[in-house]
């Protein structure tokens, strides 16, 4: 998934890590997402890593 063809799923599960982590999020889009490397898995959570909050930040 490129960050210019990001779905509508990917952003909206950012948006959702981005209020609260999150534990059991769909595997295939948070895959993508962490191999884009805009979130990473803390203490058994998901959490938006730098690079995700730009790019919410960026495309608000």
């Amino acid at each position: 998934m490129a960050l210019a063809r990001m779905t509508a799923e990917g952003r909206g599960l950012l948006s959702l890590i981005a209020r609260s982590p999150l534990e059991d999020p769909d595997p295939n889009i948070i895959g993508s997402l962490a191999s884009l490397e805009l979130v990473e898995r803390v203490e058994g959570r998901w959490q938006l890593t730098r690079s995700g909050k730009a790019y919410l930040k960026a495309h608000r």
